[in-house]
């Protein structure tokens, strides 16, 4: 079979478990049978790693059970000469180039269909080790087709059923506003609809704040979620209640 190319930026500050192939907008993925390359990029708060600040890449996977010196099911160690000392920043975009290809043949990269960790780490010259990334990679069967792939994720909105908070901003009517409570669980708990005031005297919302008490088991206190902001800009909170 030809050879997988999974092709991820490797992020270190960001500990997403919605790491995306940067191609197919997927969860990394390669079918049982075929060889594998990682096409990849490592970046620190947005600033690329070069091929002539690096140490050591250190590749591998394993069982997504596995504890920090369980060994590895696949490993391979790249050093500053495996890296295209061309790439720049402004090249990952394009999808022309990459700092590494980590390539593992058919016999490297047979393991069985399932779910695996992927790691990506740096050493630096120093000693010093930087996780760049930690995503789940699948091992696929091809005859079992690709069931297992979900695909790309969809931005939630307060209207839906699902209760996950939304982080973009969305303008919210009347009847929108008991159907995020429904959603939320919370409908039949709203104290008051403020239509004249908001928190900290900022200008009046003309379409009022929804406040919903609750009571905060862990804390022991009561708190409040309130629906704020104006509308095309409104976010949930939670805040404290007097005693």
């Amino acid at each position: 079979m030809p050879s997988a190319v999974v092709r991820l930026l490797c992020e270190s500050r960001d500990a997403s478990r919605t790491v995306r192939d940067a191609t197919t907008e997927q969860r990394p993925f390669y079918w049982r049978g075929s060889s594998v390359k990682f096409q990849l990029a490592l970046a620190d708060g947005g600033a690329f790693l070069l091929a002539a600040d690096v140490g050591e890449i250190i590749v591998e996977v394993k069982k997504l059970t596995a504890l920090a010196l369980d060994d590895s099911l696949m490993r391979k160690t790249f050093v500053a000469g495996d890296c295209d000392d061309t790439f720049t920043s402004g090249n990952w975009g394009g999808g022309s180039k990459q700092l590494l290809e980590a390539s593992f043949t058919v016999n490297e990269a047979a393991i069985l269909p399932g779910t695996y960790r992927l790691i990506v780490r740096h050493v630096a010259t120093d000693g010093q080790e930087n996780v760049y990334l930690s995503s789940e990679l699948q091992v696929i069967d091809p005859q079992s087709g690709s069931e297992g792939i979900d695909p790309p994720p969809v931005a939630w909105t307060y209207l839906d059923s699902v209760p996950v908070v939304m982080t973009i901003p969305q303008a919210l009517n009347g009847p929108q506003r008991q159907q995020v409570l429904a959603n939320l669980g919370l409908e039949g708990l709203v104290v008051d609809l403020e239509a004249n005031t908001q928190r900290g005297g900022l200008a009046a919302d003309p379409d009022g704040i929804m406040h919903v008490v609750g009571w905060n088991f862990d804390q022991g206190r009561y708190q409040g979620i309130g629906i704020d902001g104006a509308p095309g800009n409104e976010k949930l909170f939670v805040y404290d209640l007097p005693t």
